[in-house]
């Protein structure tokens, strides 16, 4: 974990505000996937035809019998609430500053209450990595995995996340920001 901290401590106070800093995660619910799955893949595939990123995990929280309030009411504690797009089924939380970006998003069935979808973005500049480690807290608690942009899953436990942040576009940009910026234009950087 400490190349996270050194890599947040270099890029602490930089006024360069762009998404490549925000690691994005999907929380999915083990026994939901257990139950639908029969067992815990590597990877789920997901949707990519829209142009977005389209991780389909409603059919695994309507699966798990979770009390979405308390999670809501969990994560009010870690993040404010956005400015924008709060109602009864949409969540939405957002710090936003010069140096950290960090936001959540929770939607809920109309009719179940249901989780359908729940992820996050933590900032990769965040010197103590304090949303991220809260996260990874609330999927112990609860027992969730995190999924990257790739479908890669990964349990509740730092060393795991830091394994998928080391092969993301954020990481080689916040490693190398040319190589990455030059490796875009050869075309070398893999579509996330």
């Amino acid at each position: 974990m400490e190349f996270l901290y050194s890599l947040g401590s270099c890029m602490k106070g930089k006024k360069i505000n762009m998404a490549i800093y925000q690691f994005y995660l999907v929380v999915i619910p083990r026994v939901g996937l257990l139950m639908k799955c029969g067992r815990i893949p590597e990877r789920i595939i997901i949707n990519t035809n829209s142009g977005y990123f389209e991780s389909m995990t409603k059919e695994y929280w309507n699966l798990a019998d979770v009390d979405s309030n308390k999670i809501v009411l969990e994560i009010d504690q870690l993040i404010s609430r956005a400015q924008y797009g709060n109602n009864e089924i949409v969540h939405s939380w957002k710090y936003y500053a010069e140096s950290l970006d960090i936001d959540a998003f929770m939607c809920l069935n109309q009719e179940t209450s249901k989780i359908e979808e729940l992820s996050f973005r933590t900032d990769l500049r965040e010197e103590n990595l304090y949303f991220l480690l809260n996260m990874l807290d609330l999927g112990k608690k609860y027992d969730w995995l995190f999924m990257d942009r790739n479908g890669i899953l990964a349990n509740p436990n730092i060393e795991e996340i830091i394994e998928l942040i080391k092969k993301s576009n954020n990481y080689r940009f916040l490693k190398d920001p040319y190589k990455y910026i030059k490796g875009l234009n050869a075309g070398n950087n893999e579509k996330e």
